[in-house]
């Protein structure tokens, strides 16, 4: 009996050994997943950092464009009304040495018939 005992010890001491080898190893496992799970996030993060940064060149660019734009249709848009001014100023010129042009022939007319 005593000789079962001592296999039986021996045969749990022996599991144990195997099941702390066993627990080293899966945690040696776990500890290689952290740090390849770490490691991708890592990678993920600066692919994303990249992306950020492209995304606030895309945008500057984009704004700066914008306001280039903009810039060019206010000039454009100074110089449309500036010509419709000159247009508009030219027509009321116009208009007057029409006026003053009917008035002087009229004289002359009533002159001429006077005469």
């Amino acid at each position: 009996v005593e000789e079962e005992v001592r296999v039986k010890v021996a045969e749990m001491a022996g599991l144990r050994e195997e099941a702390t080898v066993q627990a080293s190893v899966l945690q040696n496992q776990l500890q290689e997943g952290a740090a390849a799970k770490e490691a991708e996030h890592e990678v993920f993060l600066k692919e994303l950092q990249q992306e950020l940064a492209e995304a606030q060149q895309t945008y500057q660019r984009q704004t700066q464009a914008a306001d280039q734009a903009k810039g060019e249709v206010e000039v454009l848009l100074e110089q449309l009304w500036l010509g419709e001014s000159r247009s508009l100023a030219l027509e009321a010129a116009l208009k007057r040495h029409e006026t003053e042009g009917a008035s002087q022939l009229q004289a002359l007319r009533q002159s001429l018939q006077v005469a």
